[in-house]
């Protein structure tokens, strides 16, 4: 009698794995993976962007990997300043990159944000890689710029245009570090950002990130500082598949160091009120 029962339960309890078993094959195969598409969208002007976030402030970084200077022609210091200024006579944020060169010189690029939504607006550059100088105006989600020739470049180079019109407005993919830090940040918080890739025909790109958590640092000014730990990744574009990984103050809205092509650590900062 024991031996029937035992039987019996062995027999049942088989079939009763299989039955959950196979309901489990069918919930999977009938659930759809989460996609780069699934992901939340932010985009200029989202609810989870607090603009005010961005207070104005100088900063001095330094390159970690010196192994990348052979070839380059920055001498491993970068100076960047936020302020607060105007554009077509509406408040914008300023935000400029200096890169010294090992012959005296100034790489300059300036970009022009939203000071509300922070959609990128306008890009000034001296591109001494390219030899060009650039000048971007972006209105109403139509990009126009003009690419003049260096001067004292050695060859000769015809002035340029490039064009987009976009469906709806993006952010300057320099900035995106600056963008997140604006957001109500949280471990596991991941979300895909727009941004224009310049071109002769500009296009608007995504770039994914997702906060991988806290973690305190130490930086080159020798100070310990709260930071998140953001990590990036292209989904499309002449980018697509670079990954970057940055600490972001989680006081203040700049990084602390980031490893990137170029690995960067901050020197110094000042905070303006």
């Amino acid at each position: 009698m024991q031996t029937y029962l035992y039987t019996i339960v062995k027999s049942f309890s088989k079939k009763w794995f299989s039955f959950i078993a196979s309901a489990f094959v069918v919930l999977f195969a009938f659930t759809p993976a989460l996609t780069a598409q699934e992901v939340k969208t932010i985009l200029p002007g989202d609810k989870e962007i607090n603009a005010p976030l961005l207070r104005p402030f100088q900063a001095k970084y330094v390159r970690k990997n010196p192994w990348y200077m052979f070839w380059d022609r920055v001498n491993g210091y970068t100076t960047v300043e936020l302020k607060v200024a105007e554009h077509r006579g509406i408040p914008c944020y300023v935000l400029t990159y200096k890169m010294e060169t090992d012959d005296g010189g100034t790489i300059f690029d300036e970009m022009r944000l939203s000071k509300t939504t922070l959609e990128a607006i306008g890009r000034q550059m001296n591109n001494l890689y390219d030899g060009y100088d650039y000048d971007i105006a972006i209105n109403e989600n139509e990009l126009n710029g003009t690419l003049t020739p260096l001067k004292g470049t050695s060859q000769k180079k015809a002035t340029l245009t490039i064009s987009g019109n976009f469906p709806h407005s993006a952010f300057e993919p320099s900035l995106v570090d600056y963008i997140i830090a604006t957001m109500p940040l949280h471990e596991n918080f991941t979300a895909k950002l727009p941004f224009i890739e310049l071109a002769k025909k500009s296009t608007i790109q995504w770039v994914q990130f997702t906060v991988m958590g806290k973690e305190r640092v130490k930086a080159g000014d020798q100070k310990t500082y709260d930071t998140w730990v953001v990590q990036t990744k292209y989904l499309t574009g002449n980018r697509q598949g670079e990954e970057r990984k940055f600490w972001l103050s989680s006081t203040a809205p700049y990084k602390i160091k980031a490893e990137t092509s170029v690995d960067w650590e901050l020197l110094e900062v000042k905070l303006s009120d």
